[in-house]
This record gives C-alpha cells, sequence and structure tokens, in this order.
C-alpha cells in the first residue's frame, strides 16, 4: 500500500516537467523540424512518425565538387589498407637505411661473401613487400562519386605512396570477363577494380552500375555458341 501511494506521488510531482517539455517540443521551429533528420523530427513528434522520414535520413547522400557527384560507396578497408601501406612503405625505407650497418657488420665477421647474400636477401623483401601489398590494394575502390547529369562514374583508388587516384568511367566502360582475375570485381577500360557491393550506399547503384537493370541481350550467347 505504502509502495502504490509513493508512486502516485511521484506521477503527480512529475506532471509539471512532462507538460514543460511538451510544449517545448510543439514550440520547436517548423522550418528547421522539416529540413531536419528523422531524429530530430520524432522529438517533435514522438508518437507519430511518417515514412518519408525515414526514407530522407536513409538516403543521405555526400556531395562533393561542384555539387553534382554524389558519393554511391564506402569502402569499409579503408583504413585498413592505409595502415598495411604506410607501414611496409615504413619498414622499407628503414630497411634501405639500415643496410650499410648490416654490410659492414657481417663483412668484419663472415667475410664479403656472407654478408653479401644477407644484404641481398634483406634487400629483395624491402623492396618486393610494397611492389606486392600496392599490386593488391591498387584495385580497391575506396570511394565512388555518381554524376547523374553526365552519368559518369569516379572510382577513388591508391597510388604507391597512398595518394589518391582518380578514375572516370561510364557504365558502358564497365567489362566482365569471363574469368575474373584474383581480386577483381569488374574491368573499367582493361583496368581491374575491387569493390564490395555490400558497401554501396543503395543496391540500386550497385545494379546500375553492373548494368543489371538492362535486359538480358541473347544474342550475345547465341554468339558465343557459333564461335564454339
Amino acid at each position: 500500500m505504502s509502495l502504490s501511494l509513493r508512486i502516485c506521488a511521484i506521477f503527480r510531482n512529475s506532471r509539471p516537467l512532462l507538460k514543460t517539455q511538451t510544449a517545448t517540443l510543439h514550440n520547436f521551429p517548423r522550418g528547421l523540424a522539416k529540413n531536419s533528420c528523422f531524429f530530430c523530427t520524432s522529438l517533435r513528434q514522438p508518437s507519430i512518425v511518417s515514412s518519408s522520414n525515414k526514407l530522407h535520413c536513409n538516403t543521405f547522400s555526400t556531395k562533393v565538387g561542384d555539387g553534382k557527384d554524389e558519393k554511391i560507396y564506402q569502402g569499409g578497408l579503408v583504413p585498413h589498407v592505409r595502415r598495411i601501406k604506410y607501414f611496409t612503405l615504413s619498414t622499407s625505407v628503414l630497411g634501405v637505411a639500415v643496410q650499410p650497418v648490416i654490410w659492414t657488420k657481417f663483412l668484419a665477421k663472415v667475410g664479403a661473401g656472407m654478408a653479401y647474400s644477407m644484404l641481398t636477401f634483406v634487400s629483395f623483401f624491402t623492396i618486393v613487400t610494397p611492389l606486392l601489398i600496392h599490386y593488391v590494394t591498387k584495385k580497391y575502390v575506396a570511394e565512388m562519386y555518381y554524376n547523374p547529369d553526365t552519368q559518369t562514374y569516379t572510382a577513388i583508388t591508391f597510388s604507391f605512396f597512398n595518394g589518391r587516384v582518380e578514375t572516370k568511367f561510364k557504365q558502358e566502360d564497365v567489362f566482365m570477363p569471363d574469368m575474373l582475375g584474383i581480386f577483381e570485381s569488374f574491368r573499367v577500360n582493361n583496368k581491374p577494380l575491387l569493390v564490395d557491393s555490400s558497401q554501396f550506399r543503395e543496391p540500386k547503384d550497385y545494379g546500375k552500375l553492373m548494368g543489371f537493370d538492362k535486359p538480358i541481350d541473347f544474342t550475345y550467347y547465341e554468339d558465343k555458341e557459333k564461335q564454339k
């Protein structure tokens, strides 16, 4: 009985605070709330959530440049790729810097032949490791933008020193070979690119890029059969 009375007393004391918060929410500027995200709209009307507000928040796209290029893809492995490339480049620079010390130490202890063999071994991994990492990561698309006016895609990949390399192309330039190479999703003007289909902002963007929205051309398969 005492517990019920305490709950009633707490509820009565909290009524003025609830009224104040409700009045504050209803006095929220309508113009700002209309252009705000779904979270702000839900604060103004906690019990009524329209599907259009959800759609506005989910389909938000980042625009760069002149405001016409819409960001449709963001690679999930970008931070890891950058760290790996920075690590391999730094270790290669360090390996080149310590080679004179290694040559002097081994030359004094084991002779010229052994020192030359050890120096060749260290130099091989010092040079090959960053080249191998770059060969794999240069295909990985970090970001992709789409211009609806010109219907042009811009793929951002990594350079050898972790810079940005832009590749502009259209959907007609996308080519799917019969046998895809390792770390390859498609080719653009004979340049292999690697993307993760789950990292696109919208599934329709990936479908449009790969040409899945176009009708199937059965004459292509008939020509392939005739060639066989």
